[in-house]
């Protein structure tokens, strides 16, 4: 069977992420969502918040409505709790990327930064 595929998808398009899962994988949305060196700082001021859209919206989160406030505890966001982004980038502008998580946290998602495993640290 096929473990995974990769798809061009236009960011912020939250409806169209939505067809590509059920397109691929029979679902709403995917377990894992990968995001690598897509930080730039060449960015229009929106793109970062759309690329955000786009990730959450491949997660399953839904966009909270007026008024709404987000949930942020796993079984709130329940069928897709289980769902993870992995975000890769090499550090560049950070207004550009605070735009990107600033937009993620909004919509309900954790971010956190991962460790380098021991044997990468450089040693002084």
């Amino acid at each position: 069977g096929t473990f995974a595929e990769a798809a061009a998808l236009t960011w912020g398009d939250t409806a169209c992420v939505e067809q590509l899962c059920r397109q691929h994988f029979g679902v709403t949305h995917a377990d894992l969502v990968l995001v690598s060196d897509c930080l730039y700082t060449n960015w229009v001021e929106d793109t970062g918040e759309a690329l955000a859209e786009t990730v959450a919206a491949a997660l399953g989160f839904q966009p909270a409505t007026s008024g709404e406030k987000r949930a942020t505890s796993a079984t709130a966001r329940d069928p897709c709790s289980g769902s993870i982004a992995l975000v890769a980038y090499l550090p560049r502008c950070a207004a550009h990327e605070e735009r990107f998580f600033a937009r993620a946290r909004s919509l309900g998602l954790r971010d956190r930064q991962l460790q380098l495993p021991e044997p990468y640290l450089v040693k002084t």
